[in-house]
């Protein structure tokens, strides 16, 4: 910014708060708040570059900016000075939903083209609300919430892609599935879901309430120019003191603050009441919410390591039933989890649920093909549905990978009774 432009007559001018202004109608950042504080009809505006807490580049840009709503005027005599050129800011790139860069996609890379789109047309959605993400209405139950979100994170989690070379396809596939998880998340707890939906709910109002860019008036003129305080009220609906929506982001800071430190401390329920607390006080706050999303996956985590040691002592339909539940709950966040995905072969295999089973199985085996025991789970699915033959091949291949194998020797020996397994007697 040029700051000459602003000439030494005018940086002796006192601005004040224009007659009939509401300061608390306006959204200001907590350093603009400061400077318009500053603001007394006494200090000259060369002053309010020392003492803005802002630079004076940034102290002019906000007195050129009020001046022309109308928010501050100049006392003393007309203003007479040049106006400032103020940079022109770089456009953003402007992200369409569902609109696909094709410059993006690499057939060389060891995922077919057409999953390539479907990676990129949903990461170009990821800016869209959290039922939208999901594929839901806005009004949808648990059970669609969880349904959408199942295959979602299936298709998009990165470690379906293990061991192959993806590229850049890698950070696009971490950032979709956290934003799908955060949309699960959010979507599926009752409370932060109830702030959400108020916070978007607000929003709307304020989008509806605002000026349609055509300079027309709110009272049906559109010949009557809009006077500075109906320009300021258009652009504020919500006349929230910002003293209070200072406090609340405060609270909001602290309750956040808190919840990093009790689950850096490994206290995850504790973690997501404080956060569910920062967000109730603040849901505008994006960080609040990937942070809610990323500590109930910390709490799956914990989940994860006591289910897996538990999982080697199930033997009874009772362990089974409940060990698939949990499972299954928790496959949501780790799909492709190789340990977790036998362990739900398992207990399926041992309710009869060969399907599932099998489904479990060969994603364990997809992930990890050199583990020997997770041969001998889809051995064992195999010969339950009487597919024997392959059944076999199977438990050859996990004594191969594992000859120490003591299960897969007896159930191979089960199924070739008359003929010695590795070297014994006819």
């Amino acid at each position: 910014m040029d700051l000459g432009a602003v000439s030494d007559e005018d940086l002796g001018r006192t601005p004040c708060i224009a007659a009939g202004c509401d300061p608390t109608a306006l959204r200001l950042s907590a350093s603009e708040g400061y400077l318009l504080s500053r603001i007394d009809g006494h200090t000259p505006w060369r002053l309010l570059r020392e003492i803005g807490g802002m630079t004076a580049d940034e102290v002019d840009m906000c007195i050129e900016m009020w001046l022309g709503d109308g928010v501050i005027e100049m006392g003393g005599s007309e203003r007479k000075f040049v106006p400032m050129k103020p940079k022109t800011p770089e456009p953003e790139p402007v992200v369409v939903p569902g609109q696909v860069d094709d410059s993006a996609i690499d057939a060389s890379l060891e995922i077919d083209v057409e999953t390539q789109r479907r990676i990129l047309d949903m990461e170009s959605r990821l800016g869209c609300g959290y039922a939208e993400i999901l594929g839901v209405s806005s009004d949808a139950d648990g059970k669609a919430i969880k349904k959408a979100y199942r295959g979602l994170s299936r298709d998009f989690h990165p470690d379906r892609y293990f061991r192959k070379q993806i590229g850049d396809f890698k950070p696009r596939l971490e950032a979709i599935f956290k934003k799908v998880l955060e949309a699960y998340e959010l979507l599926s707890d009752p409370a932060t879901r109830a702030e959400v939906q108020k916070a978007m709910a607000q929003a709307g109002a304020a989008a509806a309430a605002a000026p349609a860019g055509d300079g027309s008036s709110p009272t049906g003129d559109p010949n009557r120019p809009l006077s500075p305080i109906e320009r300021l009220r258009m652009r504020m609906p919500f006349k929230i003191p910002e003293s209070i929506l200072n406090e609340r982001r405060s609270r909001a800071r602290k309750f956040y603050d808190s919840a990093r430190t009790w689950a850096e401390n490994g206290h995850h329920l504790e973690a997501a009441s404080s956060i569910r607390l920062a967000i109730a006080f603040d849901p505008h706050e994006e960080l609040y919410k990937s942070t809610f999303a990323e500590i109930q996956a910390g709490i799956s985590d914990a989940r994860i390591d006591t289910l897996l040691k538990e999982a080697q002592s199930w033997s009874e339909p009772a362990q089974w039933q409940q060990g698939f539940k949990h499972c299954e709950e928790l496959l949501l966040y780790r799909p492709h989890d190789p340990e977790l995905n036998i362990a739900a072969a398992a207990a399926a295999l041992g309710l009869g649920q060969t399907d599932e089973a099998r489904e479990y199985a060969e994603t364990a085996i997809e992930h990890s093909p050199d583990v020997g025991r997770f041969h001998r789970v889809l051995a064992g699915v195999l010969a339950k549905v009487g597919d024997k033959g392959h059944a076999i091949q199977e438990l050859e291949l996990a004594m191969s990978l594992d000859p120490g194998d003591v299960e897969a020797r007896k159930l191979l020996e089960k199924l070739k009774p008359r003929r010695a397994v590795h070297g014994g007697n006819e």
